[in-house]
């Protein structure tokens, strides 16, 4: 089956429901291939409804397109599928899971990095994965002095990638990083935090998932992407929170995938008191508090040392000397994350030849998870 390019949107993209368990790209990219895209959402096909949208690869014979099933709004658009079961117990209804990546940060590698060199994705998700990039960009291109510095870095690539039918990789991943610099909230006459003008905003990620969440449709949004989402928790908690307010009549759900290596917010990361005492609050608790139905979280391995070798985790304060440290936070995240009501908690690593998977499924069933809570994901090597 030939794969058609959708339309780019801009900051958010969109998988289908789909039977599949492991799909893999057939094709590789061209050794030229070095691109971006200017639009943030996009349609692909999915392999399963726990998938992130920046870890998910599909072969082409999965890609499962129906043009006619299309929405388009002005930001973003999505492809809805058939299921025959779905959450409301309902069958042949249609579901939709929207992708939305908030950040190209990440405090550890990235879990598209964790997939293997040759991870490949649609040029569609690539192309909006990197307009993330430049959107953050444009916050860290404030303090030049001549403002035509300001650098769209990828937007060549990403009209490139426009004209693209073949799986792509993902750019080299940009420096870990412990925290973000997001200086003093500041409230907008819309309640929205401004987060000094960090984008993508919640404003603007509002408004292009909103048209989506108005039909029959069941709609899945995951907050994913090629960066660590949680080191934007301001962000995630308010677009979990907007979302679910104006939902509507649809059947909404909202999910997180995460690396599970920060439990709680940054003490002294505001001076405002109600978002002070939240420090004091795990994110499992906050996330679900804000609207978040599920988590899904890397667990890796069951091996400590391994699992630093495998993530490379950046924390603050020198934590990251303590070999012990990074895979002790995990667990102790998804400890954490099981005992919060109503919040549905996965597991994932991926399946590499050096991962003792025995163990590692072992280790998340001591944790508390059952067996249908942990999933392996294919490793592209």
């Amino acid at each position: 089956m030939r794969w058609r390019r959708p339309v780019a949107c801009r900051y958010c993209y969109c998988l289908f429901g789909s039977s599949l368990s492991t799909v893999q790209l057939l094709q590789l990219s061209p050794a030229s291939s070095h691109a971006t895209t200017t639009s943030l959402a996009v349609p692909i096909a999915t392999t399963t409804m726990s998938m992130s949208g920046a870890q998910s690869g599909a072969s082409s014979a999965a890609f499962s397109r129906n043009r006619n099933d299309r929405r388009r709004s002005f930001f973003t658009y999505s492809f809805a599928s058939s299921s025959s079961t779905s959450s409301s117990g309902r069958g042949d209804e249609k579901k939709v899971q929207l992708y939305v990546p908030l950040t190209a940060r990440s405090n550890a590698r990235t879990l598209p990095e964790t997939r293997g060199p040759n991870f490949l994705l649609q040029p569609d998700v690539v192309a909006a994965l990197c307009r993330v990039r430049d959107a953050e960009s444009e916050l860290e291109d404030l303090d030049k002095e001549d403002t035509k510095t300001k650098r769209k870095q990828w937007e060549p690539w990403c009209r490139w990638l426009d004209t693209q039918e073949h799986p792509q990789k993902l750019p080299d991943p940009l420096e870990p990083v412990a925290a973000l610099c997001l200086p003093e909230f500041s409230g907008s006459e819309n309640g929205e935090d401004a987060e000094n003008g960090r984008r993508p905003s919640v404003s603007e990620l509002v408004e292009e998932i909103a048209p989506q969440l108005l039909g029959d449709s069941e709609t899945v949004v995951v907050i994913a992407g090629e960066g660590e989402p949680l080191l934007r928790y301001g962000a995630v908690l308010q677009l979990a929170r907007r979302l679910k307010e104006n939902q509507g009549a649809t059947a909404l759900s909202v999910r997180v995938t995460t690396n599970g290596l920060l439990l709680h917010p940054q003490p002294g990361s505001t001076t405002d008191p109600e978002r002070e005492s939240q420090t004091k609050t795990c994110f499992p608790q906050l996330l679900r508090d804000n609207g978040v139905d599920a988590v899904s979280v890397a667990l890796m391995t069951h091996d400590p040392v391994q699992y630093r070798e495998l993530m490379n985790p950046h924390l603050s304060g020198g934590e990251e000397d303590d070999v012990m440290t990074a895979h002790d936070r995990v667990c102790q995240f998804l400890e954490t994350a099981l005992k919060v009501d109503g919040l549905q908690v996965e597991a994932t690593a991926v399946d590499r030849p050096d991962v003792d998977k025995s163990k590692t499924e072992e280790l998340a069933a001591s944790l508390g998870l059952s067996s249908g809570s942990f999933r392996w994901r294919t490793y592209f090597p």
